[in-house]
């Protein structure tokens, strides 16, 4: 008797249009095999409350994979979130074709594992592992490196002009470093100085600039920069990345302006 009710309960929200073998649930007019209607919500981050039009769920534990439809900004959408159903706080992985085959968003071809017809906006990485492909892409300007402020130096001793710490993404990629900056040199000539690019504590690049029979002041210094080079990485330890100067002749001094940027690219090897 009681799975009589049931039957009975269901049908109150369900119609079966037999001639067509349309179902619908919500509704009463099915317009495919199996039309449901359900509530318009966007997926929600916390509880555990009524949420989504359609749910899977495994025959123990919590883990359900949700589908269902509501507004972003305003926008019509529909969603689906793998997650805990007695903790929307808890996410879970979800898998797209998890044994193989090709997708497509936008429309066709299928040549690739994923085709998109359409721009791709990402607020994070979009990484490769093959060989050549770019892991990850920084690019620091003054604020990011301390450098409110222009630095001076006149040592004889490898002095840091700034420097700043990367972590890479893989333990096998080559880390390419490139920095641009202005800096300048006051007094008269007979002076020699060098800057050094520093990754992972080896030099990568230095440069030398004489001055011989020439006015300081100006733009000097600015032969010593751009600064670039590759480091071969071989862990996911953060490593330090530096800019150091040293007056190797005369009794000028060097001025780095805060115009600096330092671009950093890490590539698959």
């Amino acid at each position: 008797m009681k799975n009589k009710y049931i039957g009975i309960f269901l049908l109150g929200f369900m119609a079966w249009d037999s001639a067509q073998a349309q179902m619908g649930i919500g509704l009463t007019t099915p317009l495919v095999s199996l039309d449901i209607q359900g509530e318009n919500s966007f997926a929600l981050s916390t509880g555990s409350q009524v949420n989504g039009t359609l749910r899977l769920k495994k025959s123990t534990g919590n883990n359900v994979f949700d589908m269902g439809s509501g507004q972003v900004s305003g926008e019509p959408v529909f969603w689906m979130q793998a997650r805990e159903s007695n903790d929307y706080s808890v996410s879970r992985p979800l898998l797209l074709q998890p044994v193989g085959g090709k997708m497509a968003i936008g429309g066709l071809p299928l040549t690739e594992t994923l085709g998109v017809t359409g721009d791709v906006f990402a607020t994070g990485s979009i990484r490769g592992s093959a060989a050549g492909s770019v892991l990850h892409m920084v690019s620091l300007e003054e604020s990011s490196l301390s450098l409110t402020a222009a630095v001076q130096t006149s040592s004889t001793s490898r002095t840091d002009l700034f420097s700043v710490t990367y972590t890479p993404v893989s333990s096998q990629s080559d880390i390419w470093v490139e920095v641009v900056g202005n800096a300048s040199i006051n007094g008269g000539g007979g002076d020699k100085w060098r800057t050094n690019l520093v990754v992972g504590g080896l030099d990568v690049q230095s440069r030398d600039l004489i001055c011989e029979n020439n006015s300081g002041g100006g733009g000097r210094g600015t032969t010593l920069f751009p600064l670039s080079g590759i480091y071969e990485n071989s862990s996911t330890n953060s490593i330090t990345i530096k800019v150091d100067a040293i007056r190797l002749l005369g009794d000028d001094t060097l001025t780095l302006q805060p115009d600096v940027t330092l671009l950093i690219t890490e590539i698959a090897r």
